[in-house]
């Protein structure tokens, strides 16, 4: 490495840092401050949208993928496919986690907290408020978060490590895994959870629907669509305490 691409790679390196711990931390202490509170999810959005826009000023070659209408057509059949292979597994997934944690005394009280046997039973119902839960889902979180770590931090990334890689007919590189697991650890910073750790294999398939379709479209509907069913697999499956008598 030569001394200009040594100062490129530290300037890069400050910029990232500054901007993911910056805007995560803004957030958290939003979701902490009383006052606050009630105007987190608007912060998000608007720290998620607005800081990327505010660097492509700087660097107006940045293609941040939000020439989302270019080809919707496109970017929803490829949604549309990646979503029919990965949902079904996820499903099948889902049913056997709940499964083991019935069975498995660690696993209850590791996602319950409980130390008593439990059961669990379907609940065909579907939550309340249906369609304000998807436009929410698409356009303050999806979206969003799709722009602020697919379109801004990956491409960054992408440009400075290159992409030496393939996967099914995708080019990438070192960049997209440090974007997904940013992506996966940033959950954290805000409010910790064991189990964001996995979020790096959703994440994974963002990556690719930004680096196969160019703009952030397919990944901000496969996002949504990602919480969405999680939502309904949360209603559907009740997990429930055995209790003697």
């Amino acid at each position: 490495m030569n001394r200009d691409q040594g100062v490129s790679t530290f300037r890069l390196a400050g910029e990232l840092a500054l901007t993911v711990v910056g805007v995560l931390i803004a957030i958290r202490v939003a979701t902490r401050v009383p006052f606050l509170q009630p105007y987190s999810s608007t912060l998000s959005v608007l720290l998620f949208l607005g800081v990327p826009i505010w660097w492509q000023r700087t660097q107006p070659s940045l293609d941040l993928g939000i020439d989302i209408w270019h080809r919707p057509g496109y970017d929803f059949k490829i949604f549309m496919i990646v979503s029919s292979i990965v949902f079904p597994i996820y499903v099948m997934g889902s049913f056997f986690y709940h499964s083991l944690i019935a069975k498995n005394a660690y696993l209850t009280s590791l996602h319950l907290g409980l130390n008593q046997p439990v059961d669990w039973q379907l609940i065909w119902s579907l939550p309340p408020g249906i369609p304000k839960t998807i436009l929410t889902q698409f356009l303050a979180v999806g979206l969003p978060e799709e722009f602020f770590y697919r379109g801004y931090l990956q491409t960054r990334l992408e440009q400075s490590f290159g992409q030496r890689w393939s996967c099914f007919g995708v080019r990438f590189g070192v960049g997209a895994l440090l974007a997904t697991v940013i992506f996966a650890l940033g959950h954290s910073l805000v409010v910790f959870r064991w189990w964001h750790i996995f979020i790096v294999f959703p994440g994974f398939f963002f990556a690719w629907l930004r680096l196969k379709t160019g703009t952030v479209l397919a990944g901000s509907l496969f996002h949504a669509a990602c919480n969405l069913l999680s939502f309904f697999l949360a209603n559907l499956i009740r997990l429930t305490p055995i209790t003697d008598g």
